[in-house]
């Protein structure tokens, strides 16, 4: 039996490598945008919290749509008494 390899060039090698480099590096933008979402986030958050404790990501979430839902509920209330 007769077995085939279809070798790539060093040209394709190097074409692979660096699409490779480029997903890693946008990748990391990534996690730094997002990162630096939660931090900014989290720093609105800590303004209603009395508690200085950092939080999780989960928690700044978590946090984040306590305020949004209780922010809702007052703006429902003085529609009805307004």
């Amino acid at each position: 039996m007769l077995v085939v390899y279809n070798l790539m060039t060093d040209q394709q090698v190097s074409l692979i490598f660096i699409i490779i480099i480029l997903q890693c590096f946008s990748n990391r933008v990534r996690v730094r945008d997002i990162n630096g979402s939660f931090k900014e986030l989290g720093q609105m958050v800590s303004l209603h919290r009395s508690s200085g404790q950092p939080l999780t990501k989960l928690g700044i979430l978590q946090e984040a749509v306590n305020i949004i839902t209780h922010l809702e509920q007052q703006v429902r209330g003085n529609r009805h008494r307004g």
